[in-house]
C-alpha cells in the first residue's frame, strides 16, 4: 500500500466547533465536485434545479394550450420533440432533486456530529469514493484535533476567511492535481467516534466495528491544525534558556561546584579541575533525568494511544451517494471559484 498524500491546513488562531463542522462539509462538497461525482458545485446545482423546475412547468402549460387548424403537422412535430425533451428534463430533475435531498441530509448530520464531538475527542472523517468501502478508488480522510475548537463563534467574515484559506490550500496543492480521474461510482461518508458516544450523535450513523483501516485505493490525508502563538513563544523561550545555560561564564559561584555531596567527593582529588568535574556530574545527572522522563512520557503516550484505538469506532452514514451527470442542460458558465 502506498503512503497517503498529506495536505496540512494550518490556522494561526483557534476554530469554533460550528466552523469545524462547516469545514468538513465544505471539504466533502469540494471533493464530490473535484472527483467528478456531481456535474457542478452544490450551490449551482440548486440554482439549476430551480430554473429547470420553472422551465418544465412552463413547457407543460404550453403543451396543454389548444392548437389552431393551420400548420397542424408542424405543430404536432414540435409537440413531439418538446415532449421528448421534457421527459428527459423531468427524469434529470427527479435525479437532481433526490441527490440534493440526500446531500442536504448528509451535510446536516455530518455538521452536527463534528461540531458536537471536536471539543472532546480527536476526530477523523473519511470520504470514500468507490464501489464499496473496502475497495475504494479514492479515500479522503480529514483529521481534526480536539484542541482545534475552543473559542466562541466569531463574526461571519471570519468564517468566510478561514474557509477560503482551506480552499486555497487545497486548490494550490500540486499533488492533488496529479490524481487520475475516476468515473461515476458510489460515495460513502464515515466518521470515527468513541464507542461510548451519546445516542444523539450515533443514532443516524451505522456502527462498523470490523472496519479498521483502508488498505486499497489512493489515500489523501487532510490534517487541520492550529498553531497557537503561545506555543511558538514557549519554543523561543526554551531556546533562549538553552543558549544562556551553554554560555554561562560565572564559574566562581558555589552553584558551579554542584551539590554539597558532589563538592565533598571532589576533595579527594585536589589536582582535578573541580569546576569541570562538577559540570560533568551535573550534565550526567541532568541527562539521566531527561532520559527517564522521556521514557515515562513514551510509555504514557503509547498507553494513551492504545486506549484511544480501543475506544474508537468507525460509523457509516446510511446514505450512499451515487454520482450522476448533467444530461438535461449544458454545464453552467457561472462562477466556479471556490475562494
Amino acid at each position: 500500500m502506498k503512503s497517503p498524500l498529506v495536505c496540512e491546513v494550518v490556522y494561526n488562531e483557534e476554530l469554533t466547533p460550528e466552523l469545524c463542522g462547516r469545514l468538513v462539509v465544505e471539504i466533502v462538497k469540494y471533493f464530490l465536485y473535484y472527483r467528478g461525482q456531481i456535474p457542478q458545485q452544490v450551490d449551482q446545482l440548486k440554482r439549476q434545479r430551480d430554473s429547470l423546475t420553472d422551465e418544465v412547468e412552463n413547457r407543460a402549460q404550453h403543451l396543454q394550450t389548444p392548437e389552431g387548424k393551420e400548420n397542424k403537422h408542424a405543430k404536432e412535430y414540435a409537440r413531439t420533440a418538446s415532449q421528448q425533451k421534457m421527459r428527459k428534463q423531468e427524469a434529470y430533475l427527479s435525479k437532481l432533486e433526490q441527490s440534493l435531498n440526500d446531500l442536504e441530509k448528509l451535510f446536516q448530520e455530518l455538521h452536527y456530529t463534528v461540531s458536537h464531538t471536536v471539543l472532546t475527542h480527536n476526530l477523523r472523517v473519511a470520504l470514500i469514493i468507490g464501489s464499496t468501502v473496502v475497495t475504494p478508488k479514492d479515500a479522503f480522510i480529514v483529521e481534526l484535533p480536539r484542541y482545534a475548537a475552543t473559542r466562541s463563534d466569531g463574526a461571519p467574515q471570519i468564517k468566510r476567511r478561514e474557509i477560503a484559506h482551506m480552499f486555497r490550500t487545497l486548490v494550490t496543492w500540486e499533488d492533488l492535481s496529479l490524481m487520475p480521474a475516476v468515473g461515476l461510482t458510489n460515495t460513502y461518508v464515515m466518521v470515527e467516534l468513541p464507542q461510548n458516544s451519546s445516542t444523539t450523535l450515533t443514532q443516524w450513523f451505522t456502527p462498523k466495528p470490523h472496519f479498521d483501516h483502508l488498505e486499497r485505493g489512493r489515500q489523501v490525508l487532510i490534517k487541520v491544525s492550529v498553531q497557537k502563538q503561545s506555543e511558538a513563544d514557549e519554543e523561543d523561550q526554551d531556546g533562549q534558556m538553552a543558549v544562556q545555560f551553554g554560555d554561562r561564564d560565572d564559574l566562581t559561584s558555589p552553584e558551579c561546584y554542584g551539590s554539597k555531596e558532589q563538592r565533598h567527593q571532589l576533595k579527594d582529588d585536589p589536582d582535578k579541575d573541580v569546576c569541570e568535574e562538577a559540570a560533568d556530574l551535573d550534565c550526567v545527572s541532568g541527562l539521566s533525568n531527561a532520559l527517564s522522563q522521556n521514557h515515562i512520557d513514551d510509555i504514557d503516550s503509547e498507553s494513551e494511544s492504545q486506549t484511544t484505538v480501543q475506544e474508537l469506532m468507525w460509523f457509516q452514514a446510511p446514505i450512499v451517494f451515487k454520482g450522476f451527470q448533467d444530461i438535461a442542460l449544458p454545464h453552467s458558465s457561472g462562477d466556479t471559484s471556490w475562494f
